[in-house]
């Protein structure tokens, strides 16, 4: 805990509290520029420290202009914008998108996250991962995609 230490008023959580943090933290991003995308979303009003106001339904000034204080979340805006910069628009779609993938792999993540079946699917040749059965298969099958074993 040497975090503690640096930090006395740190917040410790532990992994599946941290994963279920961060898969808020992208609904929450999600359910907020939600509302604005396609031509009949909602106008967001933002008011700034010295009471300045803008009304908006542009996701890529709500992005900027947001006080993000989540990591993931912050990580998710800048993607959006780094979008937005690139093609000149997708901000909004952006952050719809990687919301959704977030919120698709949380139930998957919860079933498959386990330490001995990432030791398992790490250390076993590919050979004997196919050799279980049929229903873990399909399983075992993503999980290798997604992690690069042929």
């Amino acid at each position: 805990m040497s975090l503690r230490v640096l930090n006395p008023n740190a917040e410790v959580l532990n992994k599946s509290a941290a994963l279920h943090m961060n898969i808020n933290a992208a609904k929450g991003l999600q359910d907020v520029l939600k509302t604005n995308l396609g031509p009949k979303g909602t106008i967001k009003m933002l008011v700034g420290g010295a009471g300045d106001l803008k009304l908006t339904k542009d996701g890529n000034t709500l992005l900027k202009e947001m006080q993000i204080q989540n990591p993931t979340a912050i990580m998710i805006a800048r993607t959006a914008v780094a979008q937005d910069d690139t093609s000149g628009d997708g901000t909004t779609s952006t952050v719809l998108f990687i919301g959704e993938l977030m919120k698709q792999s949380s139930g998957a993540l919860m079933k498959v996250l386990t330490q001995d079946f990432w030791l398992m699917v790490l250390m076993l040749p590919r050979e004997q991962l196919l050799s279980f059965s049929r229903n873990s298969r399909h399983q075992l099958l993503l999980v290798m995609s997604l992690i690069g074993i042929p």
